[in-house]
């Protein structure tokens, strides 16, 4: 079973960001330098303890340089809750509190300094573990509310796109990781041209409209990152399961059309246990993750096999036409000057045409740093990510000398 997403953010978190790709990979390896960087600490405030989250909250980052995540706040309760925030210019910025809702995430951040995300509950006080979420959209103006379908309990955005296009998905059950259908959905919010960033909040909520996006054929589909076409990808069950997400392929929805991507091509054809508890070898991964979509339509993301969910296990692909496999890794981020980011056994990478390179070999001066994942890189070439310094998680953001 594909078990990865969505479980609560407490537990596995994907993150997410726009971005394209040049021609073919040998050939941008040929043309392309390979720059260097300097570093900018942006601080621990953005960087999520391992001991309290399973895996690195998300970043987002815009062209502008302004990174988008969650900070850990302690409460006079002596509990700790997560509260959307976004670092511009050195400064950083607690997004409003969403009332009635316990967390909030930043997962995305458009060039307007808009930032998609979530709020969300979660009863971990019983079994099964029960997660309420709701979507929000954050402007200058405050906090939004992005409908879900319905009734549904869990109503997550994950990126935005120039136009003010969100994606995320909507899910009827609020019960993990019981088997339910969820939908990837659409949000159109007002356009930046249009000037409504000076109407009443209750007029900008009525101009928020959504539309369902189909699944394959099973009951479970994810949108997860979206272009400034308003191209989406996400990743959809191909086979029921009585539990957790079962076997997913990629997908890709574009101009109204649901289009089937695939899976990546597992080369050494693991085997995977049958209905009747047969073991088969395969001929692809089982469980296919997108990341990031570009302008040009290419996307980048990781496979895995299930069962199989340490950091080493994981393939990173890249689609442009069909799936081709990036080697081991976790690619998390392409721009729209061709290049990857992502983490291979937990060192920060850049793929450059068909070659990767450890960003810390990249960096101009070096000053104890250990660069464990890049989570967004923007077409200026600037990347935003999580390392260690001097014993320490912090936030980093990179700056090509070009």
């Amino acid at each position: 079973m594909c078990n990865f997403l969505k479980q609560p953010i407490c537990v596995y978190v994907l993150l997410t960001v726009a971005a394209s790709l040049a021609s073919e990979p040998s050939q941008a390896a040929k043309t392309v330098a390979v720059p260097r960087y300097t570093i900018a600490d942006l601080g621990t405030r953005l960087s999520i303890d391992p001991q309290y989250l399973d895996m690195p909250i998300p970043l987002a980052l815009n062209n502008r340089g302004d990174v988008a995540g969650s900070v850990v706040i302690s409460t006079k309760r002596k509990t700790r809750i997560l509260r959307a925030a976004v670092m511009h210019a050195g400064q950083l910025k607690l997004l409003p509190r969403l009332q009635g809702f316990d967390h909030s995430y930043a997962c995305g951040i458009n060039d307007y300094g808009d930032v998609a995300g979530y709020g969300e509950n979660v009863d971990g006080s019983s079994e099964p573990v029960r997660t309420t979420d709701a979507a929000f959209i954050w402007r200058s103006d405050g906090a939004h509310p992005l409908p879900g379908h319905k009734d549904d309990m869990v109503v997550s955005a994950w990126d935005i796109n120039n136009n003010g296009e969100v994606v995320g998905y909507t899910r009827a059950s609020d019960i993990y990781p019981v088997n339910s259908p969820t939908h990837p959905i659409i949000w159109r919010t007002w356009q930046r041209s249009s000037k409504s960033i000076s109407h009443p909040t209750e007029l900008l909520n009525r101009l928020i409209t959504s539309t369902l996006i189909p699944t394959l054929t099973g009951i479970e589909s994810y949108g997860m990152a979206i272009n400034n076409h308003g191209w989406i990808v996400g990743y959809a069950e191909i086979g029921a399961s009585d539990m957790n997400l079962g076997p997913t392929h990629v997908f890709l929805w574009k101009d109204g059309e649901l289009s089937d991507l695939g899976a990546l091509p597992d080369p050494d054809h693991r085997l995977r246990l049958d209905s009747s508890g047969t073991a088969r070898p395969e001929k692809d991964f089982e469980c296919n993750m997108p990341a990031s979509i570009n302008d040009r339509g290419d996307v980048v993301g990781f496979s895995y096999v299930s069962g199989m969910f340490e950091r080493d296990d994981y393939t990173g692909f890249l689609y442009r036409g069909k799936m081709t496999s990036l080697g081991p890794g976790k690619p998390a981020s392409i721009n729209n000057n061709g290049e990857i980011v992502g983490e291979v056994h937990g060192r920060a990478v850049i793929w450059i045409g068909s070659k990767k390179h450890f960003l810390d070999d990249l960096l101009m001066r070096r000053r104890g740093w250990h660069l464990e994942h890049a989570q967004a890189i923007n077409d200026r070439g600037q990347i935003a990510g999580f390392g260690v310094l001097h014993g320490h998680r912090h936030t980093y953001l990179l700056t090509p000398l070009r």
